[in-house]
């Protein structure tokens, strides 16, 4: 019975059959047939990588009313008619402070609480524009003087009309930096007026007049 057995170990391995357990290639085959046709021959057109002659412009649907970033390098569009002084109210009990643009009839309403600025365009490496408020000398409050801080940023304000600057604070006043490589492209401005950036900047953030629910909580009403 060993010699027999012996015999049909050896006859397993003369005929190539794989041991148990394991799939070997004799095992796949005359399986079912699949195409080898691929769904996308060409992946860049099923993509819609080819522009196909189509020209785009990017709609302009946000600006952000914000100071520069610390880290940003900016730019201050160098025409004099892209900043306007303006009276803001700055909410600081939302989320990152929002800024809103107070209209000449809510102004006696929110009188204590009014911020005048300068509204300056600028915009950044990646070539998005926003608007900064700069704070401007209250004439009531510290007798009309311009503070450090203000000063300093109108100081930033003017030499980024011409150079890439960034701007971090320090001891009661802003710093600011120059751009090592002054072979910096210049910014790609968009095509938009001031007034247009201002209206798309504070299409939601509004105060038109008495009825503003921020209106109505600072005086109590709500």
């Amino acid at each position: 019975m060993a010699t027999a057995s012996t015999k049909s170990g050896a006859s397993s391995k003369g005929n190539g059959a794989a041991p148990p357990g394991i799939i070997d290639d004799a095992a796949l085959a005359g399986g079912p047939g699949m195409e080898s046709r691929t769904p996308f021959p060409d992946l860049e057109a099923a993509l819609g990588l080819e522009d196909e002659g189509i020209t785009v412009a990017e709609l302009l649907v946000t600006v952000a009313c914000r100071k520069p970033k610390p880290t940003e390098f900016f730019r201050v569009h160098p025409d004099p008619g892209m900043c306007r002084a303006a009276y803001v109210f700055i909410d600081r009990e939302e989320i990152g402070s929002e800024c809103y643009f107070v209209m000449p009839n809510a102004r006696p309403y929110l009188t204590e609480h009014l911020r005048p600025v300068m509204l300056v365009s600028c915009i950044n490496r990646q070539n998005v524009a926003f608007l900064w408020p700069i704070a401007l000398p209250d004439p009531g409050a510290n007798s009309g003087r311009q503070n450090r801080w203000g000063s300093s940023a109108l100081e930033a304000m003017e030499v980024a009309k011409t150079s890439w600057v960034k701007m971090t604070a320090g001891q009661g006043s802003y710093r600011v930096f120059v751009a090592e490589n002054l072979d910096l492209p210049e910014p790609r401005w968009p095509e938009r007026s001031f007034g247009e950036l201002l209206n798309v900047a504070f299409k939601n953030a509004l105060i038109e007049d008495q009825n503003h629910p921020i209106v109505k909580r600072l005086r109590g009403l709500v």
